[in-house]
């Protein structure tokens, strides 16, 4: 049997419009669930380690990160709507002065229901790598964005929650 050039063509829209239509939906599945990582508000005593958000006059505000008493953990204290959070579900050491949280904003996601348009923050407590050079920052990788931390700053009252 002969292919016409119609029946080609028509054969390679029909698959590329498959295609299309499979990358149109978001993820599937449920949002992730808030960890045992994760709490709603700031460190305790991180007043003033923290400063306040202000998303249009500085879009990294909405993302801060303080090293808590002792050192041995960090904290990103994101803000974002307080009924879709940014949920942590991981980190990742890349070396031992760079870490990755896996991180999802669920207000930015097609699953989620309406969602408050506020700054809440959220606190997401993680390890500092037991092997990290002290004397050189920590980067800490989350959401696309990285901020940098003085390993040698802790906040003194900042209690690990």
């Amino acid at each position: 049997m002969r292919r016409t050039p119609a029946v080609l063509a028509f054969a390679i829209a029909v698959g590329a419009g498959a295609l299309m239509l499979g990358g149109c939906h978001g993820p599937a599945g449920p949002l992730p669930e808030p960890g045992d990582n994760m709490y709603r508000g700031t460190p305790p005593g991180s007043g003033t380690e923290l400063r306040q958000p202000d998303p249009l006059a500085d879009p990294d505000s909405t993302i801060q990160v303080i090293l808590l008493k002792g050192g041995s953990a960090f904290a990103a204290v994101t803000y974002g709507s307080s009924s879709c959070p940014v949920v942590s579900t991981g980190s990742t050491v890349l070396s031992p002065n760079h870490v990755a949280i896996e991180a999802v904003d669920t207000y930015e996601d097609p699953r989620s229901q309406a969602c408050t348009d506020d700054l809440a923050p959220m606190t997401h407590v993680f390890d500092v790598p037991p092997d990290v050079d002290r004397r050189q920052p920590l980067t800490i990788s989350i959401l696309g964005q990285e901020r940098r931390l003085s390993l040698n700053s802790a906040a003194p009252d900042v209690p690990q929650k």
